[in-house]
């Protein structure tokens, strides 16, 4: 279902890119309010920098979540270019960090290109017709750059200028869940949609005005895919309710087809589309389950998922993985809540691990010159069950060895886990 969803966005995409123009002329639906600066951001991680000359060259963020692309010519001498990621100030239309773009105050030769790379999972609440960039400048402002390009085929925002500031993708319009992203049977989770709001100004970059709810005019429909159910109507909110009975986990799909939204962004055309969609995935969870993940791969367990307590106070947990031969089991000393860490021996307050994969066995205890000793990890118990019926639920994280000696092959595995209680 996302590759189609991919595909009509693009097309949508493209014949928006053919046929958008900003006309100044053009009579926009005013916004609630003038802009406002805000507060410039902080640094937040590790700067990255580069000496590039006239002969041009790139520059990016480790994991490409923002490259610069210097043409020739665009400098005479030698110049130290650098990106640092900073708190991210414009709030909700804001997708993950700013970025601090050096040297400032410089006017260059030629246009830089700044490419910003987006995922997927960033699209949900969103999509890729909605996607953008923004820059603030030394006042606080924010501004929306004219010369901005969305592919949403290669899921990248791409932006020429010849000056720098602070930069941060964004997005026009987003569908915002104001539950949680993750449901158990019966649980709810209330849904709006939010988009940006524009300050004209003489000069072709608008300024970025206050968050806006789309109104009950530019609703025509939501929809769901999936299971679970939603309510009637053309609201500028829905509640999603997730089913009674849950089997197995799965995706449900809420979207909202929305109309005219981009009269108040990019002045469309006559004969141009009016209509527009964002959409937003619900993670469904059935009543029992156990995930986990091993070097990056991820495994369910749905096979002899049992919890027992063996009457000692100790519990202990398995299930398998169909159709993978992997497995988990757990032993947790002391049924209670807290973090239970893996130890060389067995005591109160204490787990220990093992996993079986393939033809491999890891656990979280090993030999070393004939004695025992323990990886770094733990189980941490967040509910217990005090009696058949009950549930057990936790997570667990640590370094699991494969084989004895004392400086063991370890596999790091993270799981998460609701089984219920049996004696």
């Amino acid at each position: 279902m996302k590759t189609n969803l991919k595909l009509l966005v693009w097309a949508l995409g493209v014949m928006l890119s053919l046929s958008c123009k900003k006309d100044k002329n053009a009579t926009k639906e005013p916004a609630s309010s003038k802009a406002v600066p805000v507060a410039l951001g902080t640094p937040n991680g590790a700067a990255v920098q580069k000496t590039i000359g006239p002969a041009g060259g790139t520059i990016e963020m480790p994991g490409s979540a923002i490259v610069l692309n210097i043409p020739a010519g665009a400098v005479d001498a030698a110049t130290i270019f650098s990106i640092q990621p900073i708190t991210n100030t414009l709030g909700q239309m804001g997708i993950g960090n700013s970025y601090r773009l050096l040297p400032e105050n410089v006017s260059f030769k030629k246009d830089i290109e700044i490419v910003f790379n987006y995922t997927e999972d960033q699209l949900i609440g969103t999509s890729g017709e909605f996607m953008s960039a923004a820059y603030q400048d030394a006042k606080g402002y924010w501004h929306a750059p004219s010369k901005a390009t969305t592919e949403q085929y290669n899921f990248t925002v791409k932006v020429k200028t010849k000056h720098f500031s602070d930069w941060i993708l964004t997005h026009k319009v987003v569908m915002i869940n104001k539950g949680k992203g993750t449901l158990e049977k019966n649980e709810t989770a209330d849904f709006q949609v939010l988009m940006q709001s524009f300050e004209e100004t003489i000069d072709d970059d608008d300024l970025l005005g206050p968050v806006i709810q789309v109104t009950e005019a530019n609703v025509v429909s939501w929809e769901l895919t999936g299971d679970g159910s939603i309510g009637n109507g053309k609201s500028v909110s829905q509640k999603y309710t997730a089913p009674s009975t849950i089997k197995q986990r799965g995706i449900a799909t809420i979207s909202v087809t929305l109309k005219d939204v981009w009269k108040k962004i990019l002045d469309p055309l006559p004969g141009q589309p009016t209509e527009s969609w964002v959409f937003y995935e619900i993670k469904l969870m059935p009543d029992e389950y156990f995930i986990w993940k091993q070097n990056g791969e991820e495994f369910e367990g749905s096979q002899r998922l049992q919890a027992t307590s063996l009457g000692n106070g100790q519990i202990v947990i398995n299930t398998e993985a169909p159709h993978k031969e992997t497995s988990v089991f757990l032993s947790i000393s002391g049924n209670y809540p807290g973090k239970h860490l893996f130890t060389a021996e067995p005591k109160d307050g204490s787990s220990l691990g093992v996993v079986g994969y393939l033809n491999f066995l890891f656990t979280s205890r090993y030999t070393c010159e004939n004695k025992n000793k323990s990886t770094d990890g733990y189980v941490t118990i967040t509910s217990t069950g005090e009696k058949p019926g009950d549930y057990v639920i936790g997570e667990l994280a640590g370094n699991f060895a494969n084989g004895n000696g004392c400086s063991p092959e370890v596999s790091f595995v993270t799981g998460k886990f609701k089984i219920m209680l049996q004696k």
